[in-house]
């Protein structure tokens, strides 16, 4: 599901992903994830012996993923989808309205 990549960044080991369009958004090569050619069992293979091998590159993939992964948690997202509302509506109680509807959210999904 789309929700495992969000699950792994947030699992605090680094993610070792092919380097494909749909993860363009979210994750970059050495920073918060370590990107691969797709389709490589050789450059999978690199990946691991080099994360391996260089422990402070490991530990720093980790940490800036578990931190980005925040950007994505559903009272972020609804906080940017309200965002987006209050320019096309005008709300006047935005910060009310946001947290409304981050509760909702939440007791939806």
């Amino acid at each position: 599901t789309p929700l495992k990549m969000f699950e792994y960044l947030a699992s605090g080991t680094p993610i070792i992903a092919s380097n494909i369009p749909a993860f363009k958004g979210f994750l970059t090569h050495e920073k918060n994830a370590y990107l691969v050619k797709p389709d490589s069992p050789e450059d999978i293979l690199l990946a691991i012996k080099t994360l391996s091998k260089k422990k402070r590159l490991y530990n720093q993939i980790a940490a800036q993923a578990r931190n980005d992964v925040q950007k994505f948690s559903w009272d972020n997202r609804a906080k940017a989808i309200c965002k987006e509302f209050n320019l096309i509506w005008k709300w006047g109680k935005y910060e009310k309205n946001c947290n409304y509807i981050s509760k909702r959210l939440r007791g939806i999904f």
